[in-house]
């Protein structure tokens, strides 16, 4: 299936990805959350840094029993930092979990912008961002912003009277975990250009002359 955006871009989707877009949208705005699939989880949530900090913190924790076992004198400052390693190590675990989940969630603007006019809005700055275009129809619109180590995936769901975006990192082939600040600006960038095509739309009707 062939979308056309524009009189010379379009993008390719095979039917089974097209459905498997479609279920995952739906729990998107249900979940008011990016959905992920299986693969994508993999590399949102990397495992192997944090079982191997968990790991190391069991070693830890286990070393002033053995010592103790083996008849060992430990001393006092040992023992609160084979206790306090842990502790922070779980705590470091969690707030990175959470952190990551939260850049999941999808912000909203109110416009009175149709779908096909948001839909502009978000081509042109693809186009002055050199965003790369993974899909756009007239629900959805995806993009990864590539830049050096940098692999951010922007998402937006058009509607009335409320548009969806999000911006989040998308550390696929071996990117960062980070995105150096570009979610924030993605989003604020979004975000105003937006409220500049409904200014202008507004300040277009006012001066439009009456048949």
């Amino acid at each position: 299936m062939e979308i056309i955006l524009f009189p010379n871009i379009s993008v390719t989707l095979h039917l089974k990805d097209s459905n498997m877009n479609q279920e995952l949208l739906e729990h998107t705005i249900k979940n008011r959350r990016i959905e992920l699939t299986d693969r994508e989880k993999k590399d949102y949530y990397p495992k192997e840094n944090l079982f191997t900090l968990l790991f190391a913190s069991v070693v830890v924790l286990l070393m002033p029993l053995m010592a103790r076992l083996k008849g060992e004198i430990v001393e006092t400052e040992f023992i609160w930092f084979s206790i306090l390693f842990p502790v922070v190590s779980v705590a470091v675990v969690y707030i990175t979990y959470r952190n990551k989940k939260n850049t999941l969630k999808l912000h909203y603007i109110n416009t009175a912008l149709t779908p096909q006019e948001q839909q502009n809005v978000l081509m042109r700055l693809a186009k002055e961002n050199r965003w790369k275009i993974v899909l756009c129809n007239k629900r959805q619109f995806i993009a990864d912003d590539i830049c050096m180590r940098w692999h951010v995936r922007v998402v937006v769901i058009f509607g009335n009277p409320s548009m969806a975006y999000n911006s989040r990192c998308n550390p696929t082939n071996n990117r960062w975990h980070a995105s150096g600040g570009r979610n924030w600006d993605n989003l604020e960038m979004i975000r105003q250009a937006i409220e500049k095509e409904w200014r202008a739309k507004n300040k277009n009707s006012i001066f439009e002359p009456v048949v």
